[in-house]
């Protein structure tokens, strides 16, 4: 696939999020409760969400993820396991991966080679943020940022 790659400053944005270790072989399962529980929680603050889910992932290895999945949303709130933030903005290196979640792999690795050559550096973890819902018939698209130095 060949990846359109842009340089974007990010807005601070105010997000409601779940974070947790979560097993590789359960993560696309994990991810969907989680983004389940933050909108119930949002709802039940009598919150909004203002814009498309999101994943940042803290820690990876081959058996296990640190991330934090959520929402941004109209105000911060605590409820449960769900905490509000402010994330502040940030330059991203970005491009849109559409497919199967599990290449998702190859926009990482279209950035990350897209760092190099620019002799650009990683400053934080990725997320990634889920444009559509996938269904029958529907390709998805996700678009990973990666923050730069």
């Amino acid at each position: 696939m060949v990846y359109e790659i842009e340089i974007r400053e990010l807005p601070s944005v105010t997000v409601a999020t779940v974070r947790e270790h979560v097993s590789m072989a359960v993560i696309g399962k994990a991810i969907g409760e989680a983004f389940g529980e933050v909108a119930e929680a949002v709802k039940a603050a009598g919150a909004s969400i203002t814009g498309m889910p999101f994943a940042i992932y803290h820690d990876v290895d081959p058996v296990e993820v640190e991330v934090e999945l959520g929402f941004p949303v109209d105000r911060i709130l605590d409820i449960g396991r769900v905490h509000g933030a402010s994330l502040p903005g940030r330059r991203v290196v970005t491009t849109v991966h559409a497919g199967p979640y599990d290449e998702v792999v190859e926009a990482y690795a279209a950035l990350s080679a897209w760092i190099d050559e620019h002799d650009e550096r990683q400053s934080g973890p990725p997320r990634e943020v889920y444009l559509n819902e996938p269904s029958e018939g529907v390709v998805p698209l996700t678009e990973v940022q990666i923050p730069l130095a």
